[in-house]
């Protein structure tokens, strides 16, 4: 495979990676958000101790397997084939952000035809330094999709620490695609722009370009 490929490969796995740590910095403004407007919502949306989050067990082979069955669908997307579809579990994509460094920040799952995500955030860590020691333990669930080599992902619902974010908040955060502008390499676009159709369907998330060809 050629270094434009494996280049594009690396970019489909990194704007989804991406989106969610954008994700996370988006819950954590709109938690400090409420904390400005009021002083004691600080007890409300935020903790003094992480949330646990779920551990998944990936092999190293098992792993390797989840990234040949992206770099088949990512060379088959950009290639001339009519249909291929790239079908990847809440392990798949738990195991895929435990290698990011991101395993005991995010753990995601599917929910209703929806994508869900568990996070715990040390809010420092997303520059709200005078909520040190403060954690946010939070939950979305989110929409994906792709369009004219486009990813989307958008907010539906979020809760903090068991409570739905005001709704003055969730306002200004349902429109916008926070996986914009992440897929900028050339490779990416061209293998974005093939795939037709992004779903979720029987617990797992689906890419697929054309009618059928599972790659699981």
């Amino acid at each position: 495979m050629s270094e434009q490929k494996r280049s594009g490969c690396k970019g489909c796995l990194l704007w989804l990676l991406a989106a969610f740590a954008l994700l996370i910095l988006v819950i954590g403004v709109s938690a400090y958000l409420g904390y400005r407007k009021l002083v004691s919502l600080r007890d409300h949306y935020t903790q003094a101790q992480p949330l646990a989050l779920p551990v998944t067990s990936y092999s190293p082979a098992d792993l390797d397997s989840v990234r040949k069955r992206i770099d088949q669908f990512v060379a088959t997307a950009r290639g001339n084939a009519t249909n291929a579809e790239l079908s990847l579990s809440a392990n798949d994509l738990n195991a895929l952000l435990a290698t990011s460094g991101l395993s005991n920040r995010v753990y995601v799952s599917f929910t209703n035809k929806s994508l869900a995500g568990q996070i715990s955030v040390p809010l420092e860590d997303v520059g709200i330094r005078f909520l040190k020691g403060r954690y946010l333990n939070g939950a979305g669930v989110f929409d994906v999709a792709c369009a004219n080599g486009e990813l989307s992902v958008k907010v539906k619902e979020i809760s903090v620490g068991g409570l739905p974010l005001p709704e003055h908040y969730m306002k200004g955060i349902r429109d916008v695609n926070y996986a914009q502008g992440l897929a900028t390499n050339a490779a990416t676009q061209e293998a974005l722009r093939r795939i037709q159709r992004v779903a979720i369907d029987d617990d797992r998330l689906i890419f697929e370009v054309g009618s059928t060809n599972t790659v699981r």
